[in-house]
């Protein structure tokens, strides 16, 4: 992801959607990827649109936050890392 940054990682799914509605809030546009037993799904806010591609209900996974280098910093402290 040519431009992006990673900003966030996490195990848990519902502190990863938690922390992409933060981002969302703050009108900072993100990217996402998550995996979890060859499963994927990701989440953009890109458009002002919020779609969920994948399975729901996975645990157990690796959940990570892209953002764009120039909102790195901001997202970063917004997500408390």
């Amino acid at each position: 992801m040519f431009g992006w940054t990673e900003v966030y990682l996490c195990t848990e799914q519902k502190t990863f959607f938690e922390k992409q509605d933060i981002l969302a809030q703050h009108r900072i546009r993100f990217k996402t990827k998550g995996t979890d037993s060859g499963a994927t799904l990701g989440r953009t806010n890109l458009g002002g649109e919020f779609p969920l591609l994948g399975r729901s209900g996975l645990t157990g996974g690796i959940y990570r936050i892209y953002v764009k280098r120039k909102d790195a910093e901001q997202a970063k402290h917004l997500l408390g890392v």
